[in-house]
């Protein structure tokens, strides 16, 4: 998906809601997410949306993905920062939880690809994981923003020592923990000590 295809607009017509404008220039149209009519609106300059509705939720482009797809919102970013792989959205309606950042129905599936294999060896197996960490680090500004002010910001040296950043978004290249190759790939990384015995990444942060 394009960063153009990336519009709120886009995505509202993509999830079938027909958009008019209003008088102060926004777009208006029924919410997809609480189905009330005329209660949503899109400002496309600022890429801001909220509803008037039922759910009353708003925000901008991840706010809208994390509810069109039922994630969490850290899980959106990461779609978005992937340019929003194929996958279909939640279903309409639902409770919104503003603090946890999901909806009632949330959907359990991944849609990043992960190149991970339960069946490699140990070394591989820890090599695509610091692969993913490294691409990671290149790809979020706050990491490198950190090397930098410790003085190790020169690519050469990141590059020479693959270093990476985990930042709690391992799991999301992984498929579901509820499905027999989410769950063996989660065991092994606990093995090789990714994963803490609770589930978590190990050098989160």
């Amino acid at each position: 998906m394009t960063e153009e295809q990336r519009d709120l607009l886009v995505l509202a017509e993509t999830r079938g809601v027909s958009l008019t404008i209003n008088d102060h220039g926004e777009h208006v149209g029924s919410c997809p997410f609480c189905t009330v009519e005329d209660a949503l609106t899109i400002d496309a300059e600022a890429q801001s949306w909220r509803c008037t509705g039922r759910c009353q939720d708003g925000g901008g482009l991840v706010e809208w993905v994390a509810r069109a797809r039922g994630v969490s919102r850290r899980h959106a970013r990461e779609l978005v920062r992937a340019g929003l792989p194929e996958g279909r959205d939640a279903p309409p309606g639902g409770r919104y939880s503003r603090q946890k950042g999901v909806v009632a129905t949330a959907c359990t599936r991944r849609w990043l690809d992960g190149e991970f294999d339960p069946d490699a060896s140990d070394g591989h197996l820890l090599s695509q994981v610091t692969a993913f960490y490294h691409a990671n680090l290149e790809s979020n500004p706050e990491a490198t923003g950190y090397l930098e002010r410790r003085g190790l910001g020169d690519p050469e040296l990141i590059e020479h020592f693959q270093l990476g950043y985990s930042n709690r978004t391992l799991g999301y290249r992984l498929p579901s923990g509820n499905r027999k190759l989410g769950a063996a790939l989660r065991g092994r990384l606990r093995q090789v000590g990714v994963y803490r015995p609770n589930g978590r990444e190990h050098l989160s942060g």
